[in-house]
C-alpha cells in the first residue's frame, strides 16, 4: 500500500513538473493582423433610406483591446441610430482566427439580444468597416 502512494505521489509530481515547462501556445501570424483594430474608433455617416425605414444619421465609438494571451480581440461599442433602426444601443464583440477553417471570425452580441457571426478571409476581415445596412457617407477614424 505504501509502495503505491509513494508511486502515485511521484508520478503526480512528474506530471506537474513537465506540464510547468510547457511553453504556453503563441498566436500565429494570422492572429496578430487583428492588432489593425485594437484601440478607439469612432464611426459616423448615415443610413440610406430602404425596407427598414427613411434612415439617418447614426454614429458610434468602440474601444478594442486584446484579451489576455493575444488570441482574441475584444471591443465594446456604444451606438446612436435612428428611432427605426433601434435608437441608442450599446454592444460586445470578440474577433479571432480559426485555423481549422483558416478564416477570421467575429461574434457580436447587442443588449437588445441581438447576435451576429461572421466569419471572413484575410481579403474581408470582419469588422473592417463593412456594414450590416447600406450606408452612404460612412467614415471611421482610429483616436
Amino acid at each position: 500500500m505504501k509502495f503505491r502512494a509513494t508511486l502515485a505521489s511521484t508520478l503526480l509530481l512528474l506530471t506537474v513538473s513537465a506540464w510547468g515547462q510547457m511553453t504556453p501556445p503563441k498566436p500565429g501570424a494570422e492572429v496578430k493582423k487583428l492588432d489593425y483594430f485594437v484601440g478607439t474608433w469612432t464611426t459616423d455617416g448615415m443610413v440610406a433610406q430602404g425596407p427598414w425605414g427613411a434612415g439617418g444619421k447614426f454614429s458610434s465609438t468602440e474601444t478594442s483591446e486584446w484579451l489576455p494571451g493575444n488570441f482574441f480581440v475584444e471591443s465594446h461599442a456604444d451606438m446612436k441610430m435612428p428611432a427605426e433602426l433601434g435608437g441608442a444601443s450599446k454592444g460586445v464583440s470578440y474577433m479571432g482566427y480559426d485555423t481549422d477553417q483558416n478564416m477570421y471570425t467575429t461574434d457580436e452580441f447587442t443588449e437588445q439580444g441581438r447576435h451576429d457571426a461572421s466569419k471572413g478571409s484575410v481579403t474581408g476581415i470582419p469588422g473592417s468597416s463593412t456594414a450590416r445596412r447600406p450606408t452612404v457617407g460612412r467614415r471611421s477614424s482610429r483616436e
